[in-house]
């Protein structure tokens, strides 16, 4: 957005963006910057809650088993980086987890008025996994037991994987 004047736009669009922008702050006061008055800001992100800084977990408690979803970091602000293969390119890539509240104070330091808030679940079906690749990292839409493939159904529809923020500029 760099190079454009100051209150040339009626929309700025940010589709799975500031979750992979070291200085989000400063991208959203950017899209402030050239929006008009009374512009708006609609953006998505993994949901930081249920994004890809927790990971599924058999836990084992008084001769019970469960398939939980652990959360062990959301408050604080991290980052992960890792190398993932495209098309034979190793390419390294880098996350950024906020919380809500983080982004919140975001929008409102650039004069934002939050208007909208979705969380959106996963329309993608689990699938039996192939045990040849049950060490694989990412595996939230793959299911090796019957247990699994019962509490992966349920939290597709009911933890949302992504969030999207509709925000008025009002100065």
């Amino acid at each position: 957005m760099y190079g454009f004047k100051d209150g040339k736009f009626d929309v700025v669009i940010a589709n799975m963006v500031f979750m992979d922008v070291a200085n989000a702050r400063k991208a959203i006061k950017e899209a402030s910057r050239v929006l008009k008055n009374k512009g708006r800001l609609i953006f998505s992100l993994t949901h930081p809650v249920f994004c890809d800084f927790q990971r599924w977990e058999t836990i084992k408690e008084k001769g019970k088993k469960y398939f939980a979803r652990i959360v062990y970091r959301y408050l604080s602000p991290v980052s992960e980086t890792e190398t993932i293969s495209v098309g034979g390119i190793n390419i390294t890539v880098t996350q950024y987890h906020r919380s809500i509240a983080e982004y919140f104070k975001y929008l409102r330091e650039a004069n934002f008025l939050i208007d909208e808030l979705r969380e959106v679940v996963t329309s993608k079906p689990v699938t039996k996994g192939d045990r040849k690749y049950k060490n694989v990292v990412l595996q939230r839409s793959k299911y090796f037991t019957p247990d699994e493939k019962k509490i992966k159904e349920f939290a597709r529809r009911e933890l949302p994987l992504f969030l999207v923020i509709g925000a008025l500029k009002i100065k």
